[in-house]
């Protein structure tokens, strides 16, 4: 297989995808982010003031996953900063998640070796520099997986699916006190996937799915509350969380999650919690039928977008085919409608969404691969407060493809199959 260099790929991306003319004509040209030629985007957030934190494995032959990397990004300024976080020979890396809230990031994954000495990870970093990595407990032989939250006030939370000494599976979680993890709490619960994110009442919200349906707590402070059923409790899975200015959105899909051969897909649902209070209210089944690969976005002032793939929709002859489709909520309200943006006759569409202050919505997602590096890389777009506009091809070739939204600036990242590449919506006048 030939690669194109990177600078000759980037230069044929902003060829078919030219510069925005204006704060609503959609992503810029593409640039490159600092990166090894064996990075995958894994994880994207931004914080209220514009910094953006990405989150990558790095994988080198036949060692498979040897490295995460942290990599944060001023657009402001320019100022980009890569860390890098190497296990031990012989370890491997799975799945990091990165929070930020004012500029402070935090970073957390799974180091393990074979089937045996799974650990939960975790590091804080600012564009000044990093903290010392953490060891906070054991993680589960099998989906192992764990989220973080900031608070305003500078505390990281982790929770993850955990394990005790004597082989127990629970949720567990640990809080930073004096900018170092404290000792591991456990919530006493298990769960097949979860999410975490930070409510503007400084509340970190915990969601989590599996057999027994959709479940929720929450901490102020000290332990957190009991947890509560959302909606039926019947067999659920990918729990989104997105905080939507005094409100906190959550969403998931019926089912269960993807088997061997067997992708899960159900209705997608949402609820939201309001202002003030705790728990969430009734769910609405925003898009009924085979949804999956979630994604939730919202900003401030309470506008989302929930972006999925649709199984349900595919020709009877093609098994594979995924249709990628939002709906957009504006503040105070209920989800719209949902529309479809793509037909990628391709599984795994993994779309992205993400909504800027302005209100400018965007989702991001790979359509179907033609040749390696993998499909095109799409966006759609809206302008402030408006529906979500036609395809826009921000890449001709690329995989793993994220997107976030910070202070009126949207970030699409995607892995190049040699480098990692993004593209910017222009800020706000």
């Amino acid at each position: 297989m030939t690669r194109l260099p990177l600078a000759l790929l980037l230069a044929a991306v902003a060829a078919a995808a030219p510069a925005a003319a204006s704060a609503d004509d959609g992503f810029g040209p593409a640039f490159a982010l600092p990166a090894s030629p064996g990075d995958r985007p894994a994880d994207l957030a931004a914080d209220v003031d514009g910094v953006q934190a990405l989150a990558a494995t790095t994988f080198e032959g036949r060692s498979g996953a040897v490295a995460v990397t942290l990599t944060l990004r001023d657009p402001a300024t320019g100022a980009v900063v890569r860390n890098v976080f190497r296990a031990p020979k012989g370890d491997n890396v799975l799945a990091p998640r990165v929070a930020i809230t004012r500029r402070l990031a935090t970073m957390s994954w799974t180091r393990y070796r074979g089937s045996g000495s799974i650990r939960v990870l975790a590091v804080r970093c600012t564009m000044a520099g990093c903290g010392r990595v953490q060891t906070l407990g054991r993680g589960q032989r099998v989906k192992t997986m764990a989220a973080p939250a900031v608070t305003a006030d500078g505390r990281s939370l982790v929770l993850w699916r955990g394990s005790s000494a004597h082989g127990g599976l629970r949720l567990q979680w640990a809080v930073t006190t004096f900018g170092r993890f404290g000792p591991v709490h456990t919530l006493g619960e298990f769960a097949d996937q979860l999410d975490v994110a930070t409510a503007a009442d400084e509340r970190v919200v915990a969601l989590w799915t599996g057999a027994h349906g959709t479940r929720t707590a929450e901490r102020g402070s000290g332990e957190f509350t009991r947890p509560r059923t959302v909606g039926a409790a019947t067999p659920a899975a990918e729990p989104r969380l997105a905080a939507a200015g005094a409100e906190v959105l959550a969403a998931w899909r019926g089912g269960r999650p993807d088997g061997e051969g067997s992708p899960g897909a159900g209705t997608a649902f949402v609820a939201i919690r309001a202002a003030a209070t705790s728990g969430f209210g009734a769910p609405q089944a925003v898009a009924t039928g085979e949804m999956r690969d979630l994604s939730l976005g919202a900003n401030g002032a309470g506008r989302a977008v929930l972006a999925f793939g649709d199984l349900g929709t595919a020709p009877p002859d093609q098994t594979t085919s995924e249709n990628v489709g939002a709906a957009i909520r504006e503040p105070g309200g209920a989800f719209g409608a949902p529309v479809t943006l793509d037909d990628t006759s391709f599984l795994y569409v993994t779309p992205q969404a993400a909504v800027d202050d302005a209100g400018r919505a965007s989702v991001v997602w790979e359509g179907r691969a033609q040749s390696p590096p993998g499909g095109p890389i799409n966006a759609s777009e809206s302008a402030p407060n408006g529906p979500l506009a036609a395809r826009q091809v921000l890449a001709l070739g690329g995989t793993a493809a994220l997107a976030a939204a910070g202070d009126g600036r949207a970030l699409a990242v995607w892995s190049t199959g040699s480098a990692i590449a993004a593209a910017q919506r222009p800020a706000t006048p």
